[in-house]
């Protein structure tokens, strides 16, 4: 395992050399107007022809007559109109379901406080 380990640190070096400070800038701001200035990292991933960008290593040319992966189109459709995947959803309705029920907990500690002190009140 350490053999592949260090196989993989040692292919991985040699292509971050290759293309130490020739990599896209990344402005870090996405332009949200035609007046803004655009941002190149972001619209390479916009490109149709990713065959120039010397930083890709996996790229293929998607036409219509070949298979594709159709990512995009499944994209734009929302999940293939499968809608939400039962992970999201369940993850969505745990972290609901949770802060609801931490919400009444806090609200039946907190009555069970107040019924204390006014019982402590009358002994």
């Amino acid at each position: 395992m350490k053999y592949f380990l260090e196989q993989a640190v040692e292919a991985s070096k040699l292509v971050a050399d290759k293309y130490k400070g020739s990599l896209t800038e990344n402005t870090g701001v996405l332009q949200q107007s035609a007046d803004d200035p655009s941002n190149p990292y972001f619209d390479m991933f916009a490109q149709e022809d990713l065959s120039d960008v010397k930083e890709v290593l996996l790229w293929r040319q998607y036409a219509r007559g070949l298979s594709t992966h159709n990512i995009n189109a499944a994209a734009g459709r929302g999940n293939y109109r499968i809608g939400l995947t039962r992970g999201f959803v369940q993850n969505f309705l745990m972290k609901m379901v949770l802060r609801f029920m931490l919400t009444v907990l806090m609200r039946m500690v907190t009555a069970i406080i107040w019924a204390t002190r006014r019982l402590l009140m009358y002994v």
